[in-house]
């Protein structure tokens, strides 16, 4: 978020006012609706103090309620309905009054409202979309500068609609996957926290009476019992924290996201959940440019501007300057170290015989293959991993609660 100084002129006074926004257009719309006077001019600044522990307070709060995030659920209908209306014959700013009007997400209304602001300026649509690459994702502002650069606006729209439901569609089954071994997870971890704060302090004082060396299970849960009563709503609150702080480090440092997104591709079932989703969305992206005429350069900027995953992407990026040096398709692709023997010859029998795109649209099908079944079979994959963790739980308790009786029975018997 950007700050401007605001230059205001009431009943022959002047008024300086530092408002936030995305961008100038949008400060002085804010001025003009609060009705303060005649807007004279607004300066970008930087941030005051308080306005940054302001705004920061405010974003954590806004991330809690999911106010400050546009969803999919929002975003896919309205992109729909420009299609259709701009398909019509209906004006880009007739169609974005109209989706002013009848969107439903506040935060979307606001993107529209600038961007309406920016084309009324003499911004192109996609330099008007392009301050809310945050909001709306690299994927949509890429479909929106090709649907420009190409002339077909409003069927880029229908295919981004298209794209954003297949990966709604995505998400949702691999939410679907991973309700039941979270649930249980979480069921388990309550159980075991409610047993160590509410059960272990009952055996505490007998086993302080044994005047002997506790076996390593009871030291370890005592311990436990001892942070938890003393430091649980400090490690609540710090575990809220920290997840808070990475979720925004990640959408404010370049460099950060790309840590986190290669780490994040070692990670075992979900490294390859999020791979094959980005080379899915890759490859029959380009498929689809190649389809709809758009050369070959161009659709490889375009695909690699839709991945996520910052690691990925520079390796996709490196394709298109493979392809400006001269080297083949195919062997830029096997450069990445990404694509597999199967989807190389794949590539390389539609660079050969001329049909590419038909050849990159199986390749794609391959990778949403691989995908899908990872999906459908994840709870299969994760519970022996769940199974491990419960039993691993039980037997702590188990031996942690028991192991001291059994020596204790063991001792009177001997005396």
């Amino acid at each position: 978020m950007k700050y401007f100084k605001v230059t205001t002129l009431a009943k022959g006074k002047r008024r300086q006012v530092i408002v936030s926004a995305s961008s100038k257009e949008e400060a002085l719309r804010k001025m003009r609706e609060e009705k303060r006077g005649k807007v004279l001019t607004a300066k970008e600044v930087s941030a005051p103090l308080e306005m940054k522990i302001k705004e920061s307070v405010l974003y954590f709060w806004d991330s809690i309620r999911g106010k400050n995030r546009v969803k999919l659920e929002d975003m896919i209908p309205a992109f729909r309905q420009m299609s259709l209306m701009l398909n019509a014959g209906i004006s880009i700013h007739a169609t974005i009054e109209d989706l002013i009007v009848f969107s439903a997400n506040e935060r979307l209304k606001l993107i529209f409202r600038d961007v309406l602001s920016g084309i009324n300026s003499g911004k192109s649509l996609s330099e008007a979309f392009g301050a809310y690459q945050e909001d709306l994702g690299s994927l949509s502002l890429s479909l929106i500068s090709l649907g420009e650069q190409t002339g077909s606006l409003s069927h880029a729209l229908a295919m981004l609609a298209e794209t954003l439901e297949e990966i709604r569609s995505n998400m949702a089954k691999f939410k679907k996957a991973l309700r039941y071994p979270t649930m249980v997870i979480g069921a388990m971890a309550i159980a075991f926290v409610l047993l160590i704060v509410m059960v272990i302090p009952k055996f505490k004082a007998i086993f302080d009476s044994f005047n002997a060396e506790l076996p390593l299970p009871t030291r370890f849960l005592l311990q436990t019992e001892h942070i938890l009563s003393n430091y649980g709503w400090m490690i609540l609150a710090g575990l809220i924290t920290g997840v808070w702080w990475i979720k925004r480090r990640y959408r404010s440092s370049a460099a950060f996201k790309k840590r986190l997104d290669t780490w994040s591709l070692k990670i075992k079932l979900l490294g390859d959940i999020i791979f094959l989703h980005a080379m899915n969305q890759y490859v029959s992206t380009l498929s689809l440019l190649l389809k709809a005429g758009i050369s070959l350069e161009e659709a490889l900027e375009s695909g690699s501007g839709m991945t996520g995953n910052e690691h990925l992407r520079e390796k996709f990026e490196g394709v298109s300057d493979a392809i400006r040096r001269g080297v083949g398709l195919t062997e830029a692709f096997r450069e990445t170290h990404l694509f597999e023997p199967t989807t190389l010859q794949m590539i390389n029998t539609g660079e050969q015989s001329g049909d590419l795109d038909q050849m990159l649209g199986v390749a794609a099908n391959y990778y949403k293959m691989r995908y899908d079944n990872i999906i459908d079979n994840l709870s299969a994959y994760i519970e022996p991993i769940l199974t491990a963790f419960i039993a691993g739980m039980v037997l702590l308790l188990a031996l942690g609660i028991f192991m001291p009786m059994w020596d204790l029975a063991g001792a009177a018997r001997g005396g």
